[in-house]
């Protein structure tokens, strides 16, 4: 969501699917709520993995090699080097949402240090489903969002099978 906000164009395509007073941060989380409603289903057990942004930044080789793993291969060396040189490193990305490099652990949580509390209310709000769905633990307080003691995600397979 960080991201996005960051981006000074509007979202055409949403304006024009929804209209002009059409709610970015709710049409996504509804999208991924609709996304996330086919993991029940019998035909794509076994056939998926959840990857999120918060798991592979804090653990990138751990995750990186159970999604090689899941697909029936072994992580290439390429891959852990390159995922060593652009998930560690401690440049800075210039504020530029897409950049390649930065350092992944640190990148995962700057939101908490940019986004305002009643944003942050904002899309909680709307996406309280979806983030439940995917293991995110609401931030209670202004006091909360700053204390990054606070860990924001939980236990994905846990949260997962929550959704039978």
């Amino acid at each position: 969501m960080q991201s996005r906000t960051k981006l000074a164009e509007v979202n055409a395509d949403l304006r024009r699917r929804k209209g002009p007073r059409a709610d970015e941060i709710t049409d996504l989380c509804q999208h991924m709520e609709r996304n996330l409603q086919y993991l029940n289903k019998d035909w794509l057990k076994g056939r998926y993995k959840i990857i999120r942004y918060e798991d592979i930044a804090e653990q990138s080789l751990k995750v990186a090699s159970k999604i090689y793993k899941f697909v029936g291969l072994k992580l290439p060396k390429r891959v852990k080097t390159w995922l060593h040189a652009h998930c560690h490193t401690e440049q800075t990305s210039d504020g530029y949402a897409f950049s390649h490099s930065r350092n992944s652990k640190e990148a995962a949580h700057a939101w908490r240090k940019m986004i305002g509390y009643y944003k942050m209310i904002h899309i909680q709000t709307r996406c309280r489903k979806a983030m439940d769905m995917l293991g995110y633990a609401p931030i209670l307080s202004y006091f909360d969002l700053g204390n990054f003691k606070i860990k924001t995600t939980k236990n994905l397979s846990q949260s997962l099978s929550n959704m039978s």
